[in-house]
């Protein structure tokens, strides 16, 4: 029973650690951890709510400094690859647990909610990348369509990697149910 408990406690809080510790070596890496919290530094890729080309203008002042906005620039660079590393996390947990529960369900059905929220972080990243670029060279030409965008893509992989993490916890009850 032990092992068991063992087993269910990785495979739920081993994607979370992933996320949480990537995320911290990715503000090291790309110099954001030494940004100061002035005005609008809220990240962008944690807006529930979604945002809009004016809080995208508001959150890259607030950033401000060439350095700021080049650290800026680093961690998305950063964070292009790192839906692989979160997402292999995941589906992997999803594999283990799928496999340990005799193989019950169809496990592409399974993994979908991470392959589309890895897709949605991707083209987060890539468009807020882009319209920094533009941030850069003139603030007023960052395209309020790809911004929308962007806010679309981060609600969809907030809720989509929410709706994985429910998969994992669900499978890691069942699995411990089963004993």
């Amino acid at each position: 029973m032990n092992g068991l408990i063992v087993r269910v406690f990785v495979l739920a809080v081993l994607p979370v650690v992933t996320l949480l510790a990537g995320g911290m070596v990715m503000d090291r890496w790309s110099g954001r951890v030494n940004l100061g919290t002035t005005g609008d530094a809220r990240p962008l890729y944690l807006r529930w709510q979604g945002y809009d080309a004016d809080a995208v203008k508001a959150h890259w002042e607030a950033i401000g400094a060439e350095a700021g906005l080049g650290a800026e620039r680093s961690f998305l660079k950063i964070d292009l690859f790192f839906p692989f590393l979160y997402g292999g996390v995941l589906a992997a947990c999803i594999g283990v647990a799928w496999h340990l529960l005799g193989r019950a369900a169809p496990l592409p059905w399974l993994l979908l909610p991470v392959l589309l929220g890895c897709i949605a972080d991707w083209v987060e990243n890539s468009v807020q990348l882009g319209q920094l670029g533009h941030f850069l060279a003139d603030p007023e030409t960052v395209n309020a369509s790809w911004v929308r965008v962007a806010s679309v893509a981060t609600q969809c992989k907030l809720g989509l990697l929410f709706a994985a993490y429910a998969v994992v916890a669900v499978l890691g009850v069942q699995i411990y149910r089963k004993g």
